[in-house]
């Protein structure tokens, strides 16, 4: 609210880059919790530092406050991100870790559905 009362129309160019990384949090929310894709959710945990430190930025430029005010969740995803990779590096399930990348396995059916799938 700071940065479209101080920049009006202009700050839509900033807030899609907070939106972005809202995004990109969705979606390895579903990998982590959802999926429980250790393996992959670490992988994908950087691009949700990676967009946070940009939307940071991209805030601080725009505005230094909304910049600072941001900056805790940068501090806090740093944090978490060590904690994710080191949740896959201490968890093995079976014999071996959970993959980095997605490997189509036998096993379990995903949990995830979308609205186009048929239920089964």
């Amino acid at each position: 609210m700071l940065l479209h009362k101080s920049l009006g129309v202009a700050a839509l160019s900033t807030t899609k880059w907070l939106i972005l990384h809202l995004c990109i949090g969705d979606m390895w929310n579903a990998i982590n919790n959802v999926e429980g894709r250790l393996g992959f959710s670490a992988l994908t945990v950087v691009a949700v530092l990676t967009s946070v430190i940009n939307a940071t930025n991209k805030y601080y430029g725009s505005l230094p406050l909304a910049g600072y005010l941001l900056g805790g969740t940068c501090v806090w995803l740093t944090i978490a991100t060590g904690l994710i990779w080191n949740t896959w590096w201490i968890n093995k399930r079976g014999v071996k870790r959970d993959y980095l990348l997605p490997m189509k396995e036998s096993g379990e059916a995903s949990p995830t559905r979308f609205i186009w799938e048929k239920a089964s």
